[in-house]
């Protein structure tokens, strides 16, 4: 489960992506361009943009495994969530709303370390594929001594 104080830094316009492999164990990774964490937090569901994405929506669909890894740039807090892959779905017209708005606040937010706006307000979000993960385990990935370490429920 989630821990409900990550809630809202998961859902924030930060930097997100989503990794994956082949079955022969290739690895692929893809820019999410929103999240929405469900009312029990036992799921996520990224926006992952079909064309740059393709090769890891590929790979979701065959391997059904995921690791999604969050970063802040202000301060690097980055956190990765791991689980299975229950639906890959196209996405709805509010999340296409909501990547929207994601890639405008990751816009604001990569503006305040040097990155133009109009370089991130680019970033592709259509057509968009709403992929639903089941999370399995979180950890800590902020550089430093506890990077790599198991988030609890109070984290």
């Amino acid at each position: 489960m989630i821990p409900e104080p990550l809630v809202s830094f998961l859902e924030s316009g930060i930097s997100v992506l989503i990794g994956s492999a082949s079955l022969d164990l290739r690895p692929s990774c893809a820019r999410v361009v929103g999240t929405h964490v469900s009312t029990d937090r036992s799921t996520l569901t990224v926006l992952v943009p079909e064309i740059p994405g393709h090769e890891v929506l590929k790979d979701l669909e065959l391997s059904r495994r995921a690791a999604v890894l969050y970063t802040r740039a202000i301060d690097n807090r980055s956190i990765q969530l791991k689980g299975d892959v229950s639906t890959i779905r196209p996405a709805t017209e509010a999340e296409l709303i909501r990547a929207r708005n994601t890639r405008k606040e990751l816009a604001t937010m990569l503006a305040l370390i040097g990155l133009p706006r109009n370089i991130t307000e680019r970033l592709a979000i259509h057509p968009l594929r709403a992929v639903e993960i089941r999370i399995s385990s979180l950890y800590r990935q902020t550089p430093g001594p506890d990077a790599g370490g198991r988030l609890g429920e109070g984290t």
